[in-house]
Parts: structure tokens; C-alpha cells; sequence
């Protein structure tokens, strides 16, 4: 009897002590001591030292800033240094902190089916990661992501395993004026985008806008922001002199004078395949500010219209190919498109071209005219040809009667 007693005694106290100490499930850190990981949050630097690397794009500047702020923080809590690395620059590595669309999959996974003004931050794994869908949206999750747990730290800087934050933030300037205004846009893939913008002369903040897309040719890039001061811009003059001056923001990117808006190595084709290629570097960049200026200022979605000039006309004829159900109206000049695909454009298309165009083949514009009526019967497409022009009809293109009247009066 003694003896069933001390044996019963004995079970309980084992079932006991296992119950208040289970053993770690496979995979999870060991039971953590002061100061270290916890298993509820990731140890980004405390006394002994410091234990994460930081992941930017090339060339995103607002993200870098960011990045230096927390370097610092974690330095006088550590004193030890946080490392800051280029995207591509280094092997990956267990502890990073992910800031910006970079090529690791953790900042796909996070950024995906965000809008441009729409930062998320995270953690995967044992990495912290901000994603944004614009560079601009990203900077302000890593400038929260600072803010609320870097700056100003005592002892430890941490991070809760379990975070998940998202958030939007305030996207182009609002220190814009009426008329140009002259600016720089932080692309994602680290472009930083020259660009024009116009806001009218009376804008008001509480009307609704249409927005124009507007691409320049290949002969005016630039790396001054100059190209919608050229003759090829009498389109955006006689806009200005124009009552729709003051019902349309426009934005105009400027491409520089090494880049193209289009992946083409010639001009001088008759067809192109703008369904099966990448958008350029520039072109990408080039997008993504005509997003954002979407999200940033009062526009009517059912009002969006694109109007290029030769490689610009490319550029048109590119961006309503990958993306269709946009445009309410487009207009180009001296441009040529993806006939063989001419199923996509769904946007009413007015085409100009010069009938002797030695730079751009007139049988182009012929191509994509026969394609689309001929593919989307239903779609409405003008052409004007100029009997005996060469490549330079921008002002006569400008000056056509009733272009504005029939660009801006399109709906989506």
C-alpha cells in the first residue's frame, strides 16, 4: 500500500512539472534569456549588439534617409553598426529588414495588391519587411515603422513578431500651383522621374479633374525638365489657351536622352509586339507617377485620356495595349502600334501620320488603322493623314478642329 502511494505521489509531481515546462515545439527558438529574443518579438539591437541589415533599392533616396534614421538609433542603443545594402548587392541574409520594393520574395508577397498611396509593414519569418506600392508609400511605412520603434529607444529596439501595420500615406506635393510645375518623382525601380505637372490656373481642390497622360518624342528628350517647352509641345499651348486648361491635370514625365518610353530598337517598322514585352525602366517609372498623380489629386476616373508624339505616339499605343479599360480617349501622332494585337485597345483613337514620314513609315499608321476596324469594329477610330507631311505634324496635329472637343468629351 506504502508502496502504490509513493508511486502515485511521484507520477503526479512528474505530470506537474511537465504541464508548467513544456518542451519547445520543433522549429521554435529555445526559452529565451533577458534582454534576448522572446518569441514575441525580433530583437533588432539591444545591449550586447546589433543584429539586422537593411535592404533598399538601388537609388531610392527617401528609403535610404529612412534606413540611416534607424541605423542610428540602433548604433546608441547598440554601439554597434547596423548595415544599410544596395538590393543585389549581397546574398541574402537571415535578419533583414526590408524596406521597398527589393527582389527578395518576402517584399513581393508583402507589396502585392497595393495601391500606389498604400504601405503595409510586416514581419515574415525572422525578417521585417515595408512594402508600399509606390517608392513614395513605401518611405512612409519605413518613416512609421521609425517612428515606432526606433526613434527615441532606451535599451532594446524590437519588433512584435505579429505586426502587421498598413496604412496610406499623402503622395505627390501639395505645394503645387497653377500652371507647370516642375518636379522629380522617386520611382520604385530607384528612377528618379523628371516630370511636368499642370494643375489649372484656378484649381480647386474640392472640383473634380480629367487627367492627361501626356509622352513627348524622342527628339526632345531631356535631363532639364524642358520638353514641354518645344515647338513639338503646341498640344499643351493651345491646351493652356483652351477652357479645358481648366478642367484637365496634366501629367507630363520627361524621359532622358540615353532611355526610350518603348523596348523597340527601330523606328521604322510597321508592327510592333506591345503585348508580349516589358514596359522600359522609364516607362515603368513613367506609370507609376501617372498613378500616383491619380491618387493624389481630385480626378475623375471616368476622365483619362493620353495624347504622344512620335516615340511618344509609341509610348500610347504601348500603355493602352498593357493597360486596357483606363483611357477614355487617346490621340497620337506619327506613332505605330501592336496590329497583330489590335484586340486589346478598347480606348476611341484618333491617329494622325504625315503620308510622306521618312522616320516612322506612313503604312504604320495604315496598319493599325485596317487592324482595329477590322478587330474592334465597335471601337471608334479616327485618322487623319497629311498628304505630302514628313514626320513633324505636331503643329498641325495641335491645330486640328476640334480635337480638344472631341478628346475631352470621352467618358470610360
Amino acid at each position: 500500500m506504502k508502496r502504490t502511494l509513493v508511486f502515485c505521489l511521484l507520477l503526479c509531481f512528474l505530470l506537474g512539472a511537465c504541464a508548467k515546462a513544456p518542451a519547445p515545439p520543433a522549429g521554435t527558438d529555445p526559452p529565451a534569456e533577458s534582454g534576448a529574443l522572446t518569441g514575441d518579438d525580433l530583437t533588432v539591437a539591444d545591449g550586447e549588439g546589433a543584429y539586422y541589415v537593411f535592404v533598399i533599392p538601388s537609388g531610392a533616396s527617401d528609403l535610404r534617409e529612412q534606413a540611416s534614421l534607424m541605423k542610428g538609433e540602433g548604433y546608441a542603443v547598440s554601439g554597434r553598426q547596423l548595415f544599410i545594402r544596395t538590393d543585389g548587392s549581397a546574398d541574402p541574409e537571415e535578419k533583414e529588414i526590408l524596406l521597398g520594393q527589393t527582389e527578395r520574395p518576402e517584399s513581393k508577397t508583402v507589396g502585392e495588391g497595393l495601391g500606389v498611396a498604400e504601405y503595409r509593414i510586416t514581419v515574415i519569418g525572422e525578417k521585417i519587411v515595408v512594402a508600399g506600392g509606390s517608392n513614395t508609400a513605401a518611405a512612409a511605412g519605413a518613416a512609421v515603422l521609425y517612428k515606432t520603434y526606433f526613434e527615441n529607444a532606451a535599451e532594446r529596439i524590437a519588433v512584435p513578431r505579429g505586426l502587421d501595420l498598413k496604412g496610406t500615406c499623402e503622395m505627390l506635393s501639395n505645394e503645387f500651383h497653377g500652371g507647370w510645375n516642375p518636379s522629380v518623382y522617386p520611382a520604385q525601380n530607384g528612377i528618379e522621374l523628371l516630370y511636368q505637372l499642370w494643375l489649372p490656373k484656378n484649381y480647386d481642390p474640392q472640383k473634380s479633374y480629367g487627367c492627361l497622360f501626356f509622352l513627348h518624342s524622342a527628339g526632345v528628350r531631356c535631363d532639364d525638365n524642358s520638353h514641354i517647352y518645344t515647338g513639338e509641345a503646341k498640344f499643351l499651348r493651345n491646351l493652356e489657351k483652351s477652357s479645358y486648361g481648366e478642367e484637365v491635370i496634366v501629367v507630363a514625365p520627361c524621359c532622358p536622352k540615353t532611355a526610350q518610353w518603348v523596348p523597340v530598337r527601330s523606328w521604322k517598322d510597321v508592327k510592333y509586339n506591345f503585348t508580349d514585352c516589358e514596359p522600359t525602366p522609364y516607362m515603368a517609372a513613367a506609370w507609376e507617377l501617372f498613378e500616383t498623380t491619380l491618387a493624389s489629386f481630385p480626378v475623375d476616373r471616368s476622365r483619362l485620356y493620353t495624347y504622344g508624339m512620335s516615340m511618344g505616339a509609341f509610348g500610347v499605343y504601348f500603355t493602352l495595349c498593357q493597360h486596357p479599360g483606363v483611357f477614355a480617349g487617346a490621340a497620337l501622332a506619327a506613332g505605330a502600334g501592336d496590329a497583330d494585337h489590335a484586340d486589346r485597345y478598347d480606348t476611341p483613337i484618333w491617329i494622325f501620320h504625315g503620308t510622306a514620314d521618312p522616320t516612322v513609315p506612313y503604312a504604320s499608321a495604315e496598319a493599325m488603322r485596317d487592324a482595329l476596324k477590322e478587330k474592334r469594329p465597335d471601337l471608334e477610330v479616327r485618322f487623319t493623314a497629311f498628304e505630302g507631311a514628313g514626320h513633324g505634324i505636331w503643329g498641325a496635329t495641335a491645330d486640328t478642329e476640334g480635337l480638344f472637343d472631341w478628346l475631352f468629351s470621352k467618358r470610360r
